[in-house]
């Protein structure tokens, strides 16, 4: 029996499973791109849900490889399109360097977990308007962007109490958590977001928890001598990658990882299944609804705005 469920799914205590889609025109199947899970149910009964639910095709991502091992065994396609961090949390200790990051941020305010409420929910919007990329369009579907009450939500509060910076999680087992969305606001100081993970990590291995996803890096293979080359990736996956270098102005994936990386987590490959396959059309929609095209767009004429307002220099 498989326990875990992919990336941005979430574990609940209802008795039903809740499956949330998007259609996708180009290839004509659903992505289903998150989905509430009763506790006791088991990935094999979630799989069983999407062949009844999507008859007409479906595509998943954010598959561990446990997943897309099943997942290839019943007659579909799995494709790796990045790395996930896991924090194992028993015996875990901060590095000396990220210890003194979390200690140069703890200088600055407090971290806390914060209940559930509306006006959390707006002060985590506010704050999402205040990070650097606040003004941007946003990536949609990779992630739980929002809050809710299935959802914890840990915060570093400056001097003022002003937040500067959160982090939210969802329940995805028994003993396992992952990260949804971490924000900081722009010019925050050195070791706000590190002393918020230290505590996280801390205040999950408290109650019992053993693993933490830090999420996905897209376009990044895992560096654990396990994974799978580049040399033996497949056709689609080395467009997928390609196209994340191509994208890379727009999306500083290697910026995110060396983030993760800090914690010292163990590195395994991510998947996208599709039912019968992933096509290349079923890529090119993933690309438009996630918003990378726009985000692309928008940092392309970002960019020729600050070239066009740069002054030439005198050759003289």
């Amino acid at each position: 029996m498989i326990s875990s469920i992919p990336l941005s799914w979430y574990r609940n205590r209802k008795t039903s499973m809740t499956l949330r889609s998007v259609p996708l025109p180009l290839s004509h199947v659903d992505w289903v791109y998150t989905g509430g899970v009763p506790l006791e149910s088991s990935f094999e009964e979630v799989y069983d849900e999407l062949v009844s639910k999507f008859r007409g095709g479906f595509l998943i991502r954010g598959c561990s490889p446990e997943i897309a091992d099943f997942l290839e065994r019943s007659g579909c396609e799995a494709v790796i399109t990045g790395s996930e961090a896991v924090v194992r949390i028993e015996g875990w200790r901060p590095g000396a360097s990220l210890r003194e990051l979390s200690r140069r941020g703890l200088k600055l305010g407090r971290v806390e977990e914060i209940a559930y409420s509306p006006e959390n929910m707006k002060r985590l919007e506010a704050l999402r308007g205040r990070t650097p990329y606040g003004g941007k369009p946003l990536l949609k579907y990779l992630f739980r962007t929002g809050y809710d009450e299935d959802m914890r939500c840990f915060v570093h509060s400056g001097g003022d109490g002003r937040w500067l910076g959160a982090v939210t999680v969802s329940k995805t087992g028994p003993d396992a958590a992952h990260v949804e969305t971490m924000l900081r606001a722009a010019q925050s100081p050195v070791g706000v977001m590190e002393s918020l993970f230290v505590h996280v990590i801390g205040a999950l291995g408290e109650g019992g928890y053993r693993e933490l996803s830090l999420g996905e890096v897209p376009f990044v293979r895992s560096p654990e001598p396990s994974a799978e080359s580049a040399d033996t990736a497949s056709l689609k996956e080395r467009f997928l990658f390609g196209s994340g270098h191509f994208l890379k102005f727009a999306y500083d994936y290697k910026s995110l990882f060396k983030f993760k990386d800090k914690f010292n987590p163990a590195w395994r490959p991510v998947y996208m299944c599709g039912d019968s396959s992933v096509s290349f059309r079923a890529l090119a929609d993933m690309f438009i609804k996630t918003g990378y095209c726009s985000l692309s767009g928008s940092e392309l004429v970002s960019g020729f705005k600050s070239l066009a307002l740069t002054p030439f220099k005198s050759r003289s």
